[in-house]
């Protein structure tokens, strides 16, 4: 048993290290990458808050790198595939990463720039399981799937373990700061988590295949995913019972059937049983229904809500579902979709067809369109409508409440006209923003001289006549805070400094309140949340 242990042990760093030279610039990569960001957090010791710690400059470097380890990787594959690896072929990364940095760095950090980024970490591994399936005879998806679980979860038990030493460390030997958990994160999820996945990619034809996972996609998933389709298949009949389509409740759970259907076609499409084989074909034909359905309630929120990114985002996953639904029932390989999902994650995130200009541009043309047809725009110039039917005003305050919160409205200058004209206030309502406030405060320290006690208090519960409720045990205190509330909605929205002045509502000679954070909205059902401490003489 001693010799079988040390045999796979020896197995496995053999493993290691031959992937670590595999992927040498990916792991020299990951290396630098933990080593600045611990190097950071050495350099600021005692600095826990995050902006301040890596600001978005270096924010710019880390991104820089992370996405370069992905192209590193494609890189060595493709080379391996055209039969070129040398080291003057992977030193094309020096040139990457600083063509990266060029790149991010020339943008600011906004919904754009998540969106390119999150693009290209979607892509740029599609594209590797692409290449991979091109090499590999069989058996490539079940054992990358296997692998990144693994690698998944050593990364996290390594975080785990070195949390507690962390914790160790703070209350047995020295005080230290949270901000190593930065430290921890990177070494566990960079440095190990990903050279211990990309040391499991195969190399060889054939790839080993996991008995185990296997035994569990077929013996737990499958009935797991037959239930929810039955559930699902039980929710069509409701909806032809009652003749009516509920929008909004379906698509969540249908996506999820797409997804682990999509799961076993990946891991059983080589599989020659014929339960497998029998699975797929029918299992795409009982899906096919669900997706109709979902396709007809994602169509009836588009009519009347129009585009959203969500919604778009929904439309595009149901379409690559269909083609995997066409695959497995054809028994075509699987390589294609790679590429697929790849030049699709390109055209979603870096071209005009991207999840934020698609949906800004149907949602103008919808506003655009109701306030041509109310004579509400000429030349240009916005007025109030004379008069406005209640569907136009709905479709109206829809796409307006849409287009304001998206860094895609600068394609419609209208939106910010009406955002500013007061004339649409009653007609678009207030803005949400206008009538909530969130504000916090790091006390250093509370003044406790002169009381006898202190109460830290979470309370999510205010009477409609403005009295704070906090419970210290059994006891429930009530405080009249209505000044406190006047004066945050008198000052509004724009001015709400977190400042000590600002964070301290005296109630009366005995009592004070110091608030750690508040959250007050004074629109529509309104409401006070607060954390904080409640002095008592």
């Amino acid at each position: 048993m001693n010799e079988r242990i040390k045999v796979k042990v020896e197995q496995m760093l053999n493993r290691g290290a031959k992937g670590l030279l595999r992927f040498r610039a990916a792991f020299l990569l990951s290396l630098l990458l933990f080593l600045i960001v611990f190097c950071r957090v050495a350099y600021m010791p005692g600095e826990t808050d995050f902006d301040k710690l890596f600001p978005v400059s270096l924010g710019y470097i880390l991104i820089s790198l992370g996405s370069t380890i992905l192209f590193a990787v494609l890189w060595r594959l493709l080379l391996e595939w055209k039969y070129k690896v040398s080291l003057l072929y992977e030193a094309v990364n020096i040139p990457v990463l600083a063509g990266f940095y060029f790149l991010w760095q020339m943008m600011p950090m906004n919904h754009y720039f998540a969106m390119y980024v999150a693009g290209l970490s979607f892509s740029l591994p599609c594209l590797c399981l692409f290449l991979l399936q091109r090499q590999m005879a069989t058996g490539l998806f079940p054992h990358v799937f296997v692998s990144f679980v693994q690698a998944f979860g050593i990364a996290v038990l390594t975080m785990g373990l070195g949390g507690i030493c962390l914790l160790g460390i703070n209350a047995l030997l020295v005080p230290i700061a949270w901000s190593w958990g930065y430290a921890l994160c990177a070494f566990s999820f960079v440095l190990v988590g990903i050279n211990v996945f990309l040391s499991c990619f195969p190399c060889e034809k054939e790839c080993p295949c996991s008995a185990s996972f296997l035994y569990l996609l077929k013996r737990v998933f499958l009935p797991a995913y037959a239930v929810l389709l039955a559930i699902l298949y039980g929710y069509i009949g409701k909806i032809l019972f009652l003749w009516e389509m509920p929008v909004g409740k379906m698509n969540w759970y249908a996506s999820f059937a797409v997804a682990v259907f999509s799961l076993f076609y990946f891991c059983l499409y080589e599989e020659t049983d014929n339960g497998s084989r029998r699975f797929l074909k029918y299992g795409a034909l009982a899906l096919f229904p669900v997706m109709v359905v979902q396709a007809l309630g994602i169509y009836i929120r588009f009519e009347a809500y129009g585009l959203t990114a969500a919604r778009y985002a929904s439309m595009i996953c149901s379409g690559f579902g269909l083609a995997v639904i066409a695959f497995a029932f054809f028994r075509r390989a699987a390589y294609p979709l790679f590429l697929l999902a790849g030049i699709i994650g390109v055209l979603c995130s870096m071209t005009p067809l991207n999840l934020i200009d698609v949906p800004v541009y149907d949602q103008g043309r919808r506003m655009e369109r109701v306030l041509i047809k109310n004579q509400m725009i000429n030349s240009g110039n916005l007025k109030p409508p004379v008069s406005i039917t209640e569907e136009d005003a709905e479709v109206l305050r829809s796409a307006y409440n849409y287009l304001k919160y998206s860094e895609g409205a600068w394609r419609f200058p209208v939106v910010e006209q009406l955002k500013n004209d007061d004339r649409f206030t009653e007609l678009l309502g207030p803005a949400y923003d206008q009538r909530r406030v969130i504000r916090s405060y790091e006390w250093n320290e509370i003044p406790v001289t002169g009381y006898r006690r202190l109460i830290h208090f979470r309370s999510d519960t205010t009477e409609n006549h403005g009295e704070l409720l906090i419970t210290n045990g059994d006891e429930i205190i009530c405080l009249d805070i209505r000044p406190y509330l006047q004066e945050i909605k008198e000052k509004g929205s724009g001015e709400q400094k977190e400042t000590a002045e600002n964070m301290t509502y005296r109630v009366n000679e005995n009592r004070i309140l110091h608030f750690v954070w508040i959250n007050y909205y004074w629109g529509k059902d309104p409401h006070f949340m607060s954390e904080g401490y409640l002095l008592e003489k």
